[in-house]
């Protein structure tokens, strides 16, 4: 659940984990950033869901059991590091 505060300008003010529930903000030396993954799935016509939209937040713990969750049936998590 992303969270937005009001200011002058809009800015993401937190992301709240759709699993724990627990904040996904970080503080760091300049600035309060989020740290989270972002789940999201769009149905189409052959789909039992069509024209459904599904997302979900995770906050890194939350994200690590899912991914973990994956692999333990066989999936795989591609991974890319930054430059």
């Amino acid at each position: 659940m992303k969270v937005f505060k009001i200011a002058p300008q809009e800015r993401l003010d937190d992301v709240i984990c759709d699993v724990c529930n627990g904040s996904t903000r970080v503080s760091s030396d300049d600035a309060d950033t989020c740290e989270y993954a972002e789940l999201k799935a769009d149905w189409g016509f052959w789909s039992k869901k069509d024209r459904e939209h599904h997302e979900v937040h995770l906050c890194e713990r939350c994200y690590d059991k899912v991914k973990e969750f994956i692999e333990s049936v066989g999936g795989k998590v591609r991974i890319e590091n930054y430059l």
